[in-house]
């Protein structure tokens, strides 16, 4: 807000505004202010002309971000809104729950890990025990989300798991396990949560991914193959919403961060920044995803 009223007097509407009149506007009003600016005119044109590129390079940049798409958000009221988030109870997901319970939502935490001491005390977040891998788990604690708290309009897939090993040497169990979180539980959750969207024609999926979706480094191939598969996930599934579902309402968001300062980063900080790695704080996305 302090950085829009910063530029509102620079702005397309209020410098063309003020143009107009002193071009167009009585004399009794445009002659002496005329006598005053006149030597300044070519340099106010000039902002005017700077800022409305300005403006219009933002939009288009936004409009780029989210696809060239837009959805009517009129009918979102957060004390009224219901999410759902995966891994909830730490890192990223912690963040997530955080934020969202501030603008007053009311959150259902999806994790294996016990709930923190702040979560158990705030009568807005609920934690379910839930191993996102097991398809009938997901299903029972669904079913307990609708009874107990109700039909979330928002799902944020947040759990992920990682560890470094070679192809040669990645275990048959661990490889099941990773998938299982990182990429099959984006599809359980959806086939639980997302079918009440679509009847609604609201809501929002958020996709916690990676810039390993795109860089397979030595040692993290495994992590790279789940977070390739989860864009595609996401790609498909928006187009789906689309065509088979007929629901362009539905948001859809999908986050590809670098590293970041996680418990599931943290073994590896001090070798990540003396590699000159840079270690994201976890804010920076949290926040990146709430202005969406």
């Amino acid at each position: 807000m302090a950085d829009f009223i910063r530029r509102l007097p620079y702005t397309p509407i209020v410098l063309g505004a003020a143009l107009y009149l002193l071009n167009e506007g009585p004399d009794s009003l445009r002659v002496p202010v005329l006598d005053r600016l006149r030597e300044s005119l070519t340099a106010f044109i000039t902002t005017a002309a700077y800022d409305a590129v300005w403006y219009t390079n933002s939009f288009l940049n936004n409009s780029a971000l989210n696809n060239f798409l837009s959805a009517d958000t009129s009918n979102w009221n957060w004390s009224q809104e219901i999410a759902v988030v995966t891994g909830g109870c730490s890192g990223l997901g912690k963040g997530f729950t955080e934020r969202l319970v501030a603008r007053g939502v009311r959150v259902a935490v999806l994790d294996v890990s016990p709930a923190p001491a702040d979560f158990k005390s705030n009568p807005r977040i609920t934690v379910f025990t839930c191993d996102v891998t097991n398809p009938d788990d997901v299903k029972a604690v669904a079913n307990q989300v609708r009874e107990t708290v109700g039909h979330p309009s928002i799902l944020v897939n947040n759990a992920g798991i990682a560890q470094s090993h070679s192809i040669l040497n990645t275990p048959p169990k661990w490889l099941q396990s990773i998938m299982g979180v990182n990429l099959m539980a984006h599809w359980y959750t959806a086939q639980e949560f997302v079918p009440h969207m679509v009847a609604q024609k609201k809501g929002h999926i958020v996709t916690l991914a990676s810039m390993a979706s795109f860089v397979a480094s030595p040692g993290m191939v495994d992590y790279a193959a789940t977070k390739a598969a989860v864009q595609a996930f996401h790609e498909g599934l928006r187009a789906e919403l689309r065509s088979f579902h007929q629901c362009p309402e539905i948001h859809m968001t999908i986050v590809h961060p670098i590293w970041v300062a996680t418990p599931m980063v943290a073994k590896y900080k001090e070798r990540l920044e003396k590699a000159g790695q840079q270690v994201m704080e976890p804010k920076v996305i949290i926040d990146a995803v709430a202005n969406q």
